[in-house]
């Protein structure tokens, strides 16, 4: 049985010296400096613990995280490649050079308050420490290290989006998108929609599908059953955690149907539904930008994003059935849990129905206001 390491002081050195793992560490110069030579043998012990044979002290954090964006590339989505990108950049400005081993949660702490105070909102941040988080723990499943210690961080909430857009500002921007016409000395030969009329479509079927925008973006033909009316999309957001995946059903109402059919017909050279009109299918960039520019041209809140219509709509489907499963599956989410925050945006229907049932209540009261 081997002997439990111990420090010694090297009269040569003038060090506080011990031997871990078949090799001299250094802890402390100066024989006055035991205290401190006994703390670092503790944190030296506690490495090599973490470590075990110490295979694992020379990968650094630049490295890490190049694999980890190399397996993500291959493995994953372009979409989530992107995200842990654009996270995990910051973290390589600040600790490229520290070992994986070394990295603690005071300095992912410090990392995302460096985040915030350059100007990143808190759903932001909380992105980001989530894409260190992935890609510590995918180390850990492949065995590049043995553990870490960034289990319990503390990651900023992430604000909810609790905007609800009226019929008055939903109408303003579908007037917003109309275009202006020039006058013309000679008809047109062609008529093409403009990009204002076609991103007008696209937020009248937001409106009525209540559709994630990268549902819309991503909705190609092949995808349609026009004999049931329904949209089977076979990737969607929720797919990956599904213990059965199953593809995410969309019913088309008869206004999105009817669009459609003219789709088809005039605008069916790309396999993909909406265009833009350069024919290329929408992305989240030129959504985000078309919608600040429209509404800014509508005169609505800056809070009002593309994805600001499926809150709408899955807000007033609350108010309008009291339907919670329904709406759920509608909606595509996983438990009706989800769902229930829309019941805190449609507070003013919860009003007027306590309202109506207690106006109810006092006209079935005693006439002589006797009270129980």
């Amino acid at each position: 049985m081997p002997r439990p390491a111990k420090i010694w002081f090297h009269t040569h050195k003038k060090f506080w010296c011990t031997k871990l793992g078949g090799k001299v560490h250094y802890l402390a110069k100066g024989r006055k400096n035991k205290e401190a030579a006994l703390d670092a043998f503790d944190r030296l012990r506690e490495e090599v613990k973490l470590l075990g044979d110490g295979s694992h002290r020379s990968l650094t954090v630049a490295a890490l995280i190049e694999q980890f964006l190399a397996f993500t590339e291959e493995k994953r989505k372009p979409r989530t490649y992107e995200l842990h990108r654009w996270g995990l950049q910051p973290f390589i400005d600040a600790y490229a050079g520290f070992k994986v081993h070394t990295i603690t949660p005071h300095h992912v702490d410090r990392w995302s308050s460096t985040l915030a105070r350059s100007g990143l909102n808190e759903t932001s941040v909380a992105m980001a420490v989530e894409s260190v988080l992935a890609c510590w723990n995918w180390a850990v499943r492949k065995r590049l290290l043995p553990a870490h210690h960034l289990k319990n961080i503390e990651k900023p909430q992430k604000r909810q989006r609790t905007r609800f857009l009226t019929d008055d500002e939903f109408q303003r921007l579908l007037r917003a998108t109309n275009p202006r016409r020039n006058p013309r000395f000679k008809p047109a030969k062609r008529r093409r929609l403009s990009a204002a009329a076609l991103f007008r479509q696209l937020l009248l079927v937001a409106d009525q599908t209540a559709a994630r925008p990268g549902e819309l973006s991503g909705l190609r033909w092949e995808y349609i059953d026009w004999d049931r009316k329904v949209w089977i999309l076979p990737d969607h957001k929720t797919r990956t955690t599904q213990k059965t995946p199953r593809p995410r059903i969309i019913p088309m109402t008869p206004v999105v149907e009817r669009l459609l059919r003219w789709r088809h017909v005039h605008c069916a050279a790309s396999p993909f539904c909406f265009t833009n009109f350069l024919g290329n299918p929408w992305n989240r960039f030129s959504l985000r930008c078309r919608m600040r520019r429209l509404r800014e041209k509508a005169g609505v809140g800056k809070d009002v994003v593309f994805y600001t219509l499926r809150h709408r709509r899955a807000t007033k489907l609350v108010m309008d059935t009291g339907d919670l499963k329904t709406t759920s599956l509608f909606l595509g989410h996983q438990t009706v849990a989800t769902t229930e925050r829309y019941v805190h945006l449609a507070a003013d229907h919860l009003v007027r129905f306590a309202e109506r049932a207690m106006g109810g209540a006092a006209k079935a009261a005693p006439a002589n206001g006797t009270a129980c």
